[in-house]
């Protein structure tokens, strides 16, 4: 993969489709899907590159525990802005492998089912985590319960709570869900700030948003109704190019690593790091805080061996990657030796 491993934006996409071509002869999807995105981020406005990229996605498609994972192709992109703001620069390539991420957010039915709770809207760990008080838990219940049903009386519907992201969700309940289900080589956890930068953009090389640099246009993505207190279901948002709903706007989601404002400086951080980058705003926010580059970061503190989280922010949630191999930033012992 030597002709994906550097990054010259200027590049002709020509060396990228003849890879695919010759990848798509030996049946290597993935390889293809790799070649395809990068001369699709190179000339996005060729048919051909657009539509056999999403072809080939389509068939690299997963579906496992009743939950759609779409393919993020390998390779080179450049993270970062060069109009954000200071965090968000200098612009630099970084490579990452290919993974599968959550096509939308997680949803409270969801992670509820995947963890062995009762279904919402009263599904939590049982016994409650130590520490945690009948007061946070009530009011835990609530703020998911009112930003996740549908219909202007926040009245439960059948299904609301499998359409709309989960909110107040801790980095570790989204750990603790990734651990429920991992196992037989098959790892899932909380994607990296890099590889959630590269899912979000879509194969756009360069631009603000998913779609391009233009502001979003009414049902692009859900964003500045703050006022409204209210959810929109992902799936009626556009998908971006990997076939991802909601990246931006909607909830804010969790990444692996933590925050260092000086990250991409390559100095080292001026202080101990201790919060969690969190990236894609919320509905809450305006669109300058839901690019696929702007970065801000949240703390969340474990509460018992549960490790039910502590955010009570009805804007944060997640999405989990998906990932065939041992991803250097999981911790195996996470998950009985049986099962690994």
């Amino acid at each position: 993969m030597s002709v994906l491993d550097a990054f010259d934006p200027r590049e002709d996409p020509g060396a990228a489709l003849v890879l695919a071509d010759r990848a798509l002869e030996d049946g290597d999807d993935r390889l293809a899907a790799a070649a395809l995105d990068r001369a699709y981020g190179l000339d996005p406005r060729n048919e051909r590159t657009e539509r056999l990229r999403a072809e080939v996605l389509s068939r690299l498609e997963v579906r496992e525990h009743g939950l759609v994972w779409r393919y993020v192709p390998a390779g080179t992109f450049l993270m970062g802005s060069r109009d954000g703001d200071p965090d968000e620069r200098p612009v630099h390539p970084v490579r990452v492998d290919g993974f599968w991420l959550m096509d939308t957010p997680m949803t409270w039915a969801d992670e509820n089912r995947l963890r062995g709770f009762e279904p919402p809207p009263n599904g939590g760990p049982s016994p409650e985590p130590e520490g945690w008080s009948q007061f946070q838990e009530g009011n835990h219940y609530k703020i998911r319960g009112y930003y996740c049903a549908d219909g202007e009386d926040r009245r439960w519907e059948p299904g609301a709570y499998g359409r709309k992201p989960l909110v107040t969700a801790g980095w570790q309940d989204a750990e603790a869900t990734a651990r429920a289900i991992s196992g037989n080589g098959v790892w899932y956890g909380l994607p990296t700030e890099a590889e959630w930068e590269r899912a979000a953009r879509g194969g756009r090389i360069g631009c603000r948003f998913p779609w391009g640099d233009e502001e979003p246009a009414p049902g692009e993505m859900d964003f500045g109704r703050f006022g409204d207190f209210a959810l929109a279901d992902p799936r009626t948002t556009r998908p971006n190019g990997y076939g991802l709903y909601a990246m931006c706007g909607s909830v804010w989601e969790w990444t692996a690593d933590l925050y260092d404002a000086l990250a991409y400086t390559g100095a080292p951080p001026g202080t101990e790091a201790y919060e969690r980058v969190i990236r894609g705003g919320s509905w809450a926010d305006s669109a300058a805080a839901c690019t696929v580059s702007f970065r801000s970061s949240l703390g969340s503190v474990p509460l018992g061996d549960d490790e039910w989280g502590d955010n009570m922010t009805p804007c944060v949630g997640y999405r989990l990657a998906r990932y065939e191999g041992l991803p250097a930033h999981i911790e195996p012992t996470l998950v009985p030796p049986e099962r690994r």
